[in-house]
């Protein structure tokens, strides 16, 4: 059996190697590509709600006769 002494310290040098691994050039870099292509794609599905919503207003809008 393992003493607590052992145990911590495996689950420190764990965390340190996690710690690494996450502050790492090529893990800081693919996380900022995945960031940006997820903030475009977001963006660019709001933008085209919004747009549709604005397009059925108009058309709404122009079946009234508001806007002739």
């Amino acid at each position: 059996m393992q003493s607590e002494t052992e145990k911590l310290t495996e689950s420190v040098d764990g965390l340190a190697k996690n710690i690494s691994q996450g502050n790492s050039m090529r893990f800081v870099f693919l996380r900022g590509i995945f960031f940006g292509l997820g903030s475009a794609i977001g963006a660019s599905v709001i933008a085209a709600i919004i747009i549709g919503i604005l397009a059925r207003l108009a058309h709404l809008f122009n079946i009234a006769g508001i806007w002739q």
